[in-house]
């Protein structure tokens, strides 16, 4: 009796080990493929976030969001490119998370370039956070 509780122990941890690595190496969806769930500028997302955080969280959270801005700093990294869009407030912005995997649409991109990014809402820290973003053609 003893030996096959052992056995269904030792299978449950084996699919549930099995899964954990499905979902670790699956590459996450891409955003670009989704619908965005709102259009606007990179001032009107801040600005909702800055007046109330709980309702923008609320509505926004992990939703795909399409932004228009201009771009203030471009600061790549080494598993990917943060770009910053100015809004109307000069002490934040909306951090735009490009992944590896888009980089060669972004490399020419260059401070004050106007362009619209579509990401998954991640959040306010000082800024909106927008990330596995791509660009709007």
């Amino acid at each position: 009796m003893k030996r096959k509780i052992w056995i269904g122990i030792g299978i449950v941890l084996l699919a549930g080990a099995g899964y954990g690595a499905y979902m670790y190496f699956k590459k996450a969806e891409r955003v670009m493929s989704g619908q965005a769930a709102f259009i606007m500028t990179t001032s009107q997302l801040l600005s909702e976030f800055e007046q109330n955080e709980d309702s923008a969280n609320k509505k926004y959270l992990n939703q795909i969001i399409q932004v228009a801005g201009t771009i203030e700093s471009i600061s790549p990294d080494s598993t990917g490119t943060n770009v910053l869009l100015g809004t109307d407030n000069p002490m934040a912005g909306v951090n735009c998370r490009f992944d590896k995997e888009v980089e060669s649409k972004i490399k020419n991109l260059k401070v004050n370039d106007s362009i619209k990014v579509k990401g998954q809402c991640s959040g306010y820290v000082m800024d909106a956070l927008l990330s596995r973003c791509d660009l709007v053609k």
